[in-house]
């Protein structure tokens, strides 16, 4: 229990290893049961900056909304 001065701020943790483990699992169990598919991350969903960088390096399929928002 926090004291009731104190201010809790949420956060989480981004692990880029893990991303990139999770899309190869991803990807090549539908790969095993599907013909035609494609992954792709939502930029407009979770635009976080760490993660895009990611996505980009590593040439993961993602879409964008052009609105100008990002």
């Amino acid at each position: 229990m926090t004291s009731p001065n104190k201010i809790q701020i949420p956060y989480f943790t981004l692990d880029t290893k893990k991303l990139k483990q999770n899309y190869v699992e991803l990807s090549e169990t539908c790969k095993k049961y599907l013909k035609n598919f494609q992954i792709a991350y939502s930029v407009k969903t979770n635009s976080l900056p760490e993660v895009i960088k990611t996505l980009e390096k590593e040439k993961f399929p993602s879409t964008m909304m052009l609105t100008g928002k990002i």
